[in-house]
């Protein structure tokens, strides 16, 4: 397995508020991978500085899980950004 950096796009699956925010179900974001966490949501949030609290209050799962900030994650993972959720 070749985990040397190359370009690739992932995509990242919004919920809720941030769908709304972003006025769509999933980014697209054309970044060198293997790449962390952290540095794709420092990247989502350069596209939307607005929504930078917003943004890093949410998780993000790979994989159907919560990941650590510093997991690797490349254009193969399915990625997705979940924003806090309120409820009574």
């Amino acid at each position: 397995m070749n985990l040397e950096n190359s370009v690739a796009h992932i995509e990242v699956l919004l919920f809720a508020g941030l769908k709304a925010q972003f006025q769509s179900s999933r980014l697209i974001i054309s970044t060198m991978t293997p790449i962390a966490v952290n540095d794709l949501i420092e990247l989502i949030i350069s596209l939307r500085p607005d929504l930078s609290d917003h943004i890093s209050a949410s998780l993000v799962a790979c994989n159907g899980q919560i990941a650590e900030t510093s997991k690797m994650i490349t254009e193969k993972d399915e990625v997705a950004l979940l924003p806090p959720m309120s409820g009574g």
